[in-house]
């Protein structure tokens, strides 16, 4: 089970607990959408650089990554991170929130 969280703050917080231990666990890609004024709709507006952490050997990973600069206070963003599980990918997105 893994997860995108998005912040308030713009921080990024990205989860993922597999059931058997991998060798490597980590985040390969991230992008920004944003709502488009007056729609429902989001555009992407830009490709955030995924978080650092490598997870070892373990069957938990974790990260948070400060993306505020990306952002605007008022506005409405979601991410969507692609996380590498020993070659297998998986893509998660987070819910929609507005930045404070």
């Amino acid at each position: 089970m893994g997860q995108g969280l998005w912040h308030a703050s713009g921080k990024g917080i990205f989860r993922l607990t597999v059931k058997q231990e991998a060798d490597e666990i980590k985040v390969t890609s991230c992008y920004l959408y944003k709502k488009e004024d007056g729609k429902e709709t989001f555009k992407k507006v830009a490709t955030l650089d995924p978080p650092d952490t490598v997870a070892k050997n373990r069957k938990v990973y974790s990260a948070t990554v400060d993306y505020s600069s990306s952002c605007t206070s008022g506005q409405t963003y979601y991410i969507k991170a692609t996380f590498d599980i020993d070659g297998y990918t998986k893509t998660y997105t987070s819910p929609a929130v507005t930045i404070k």
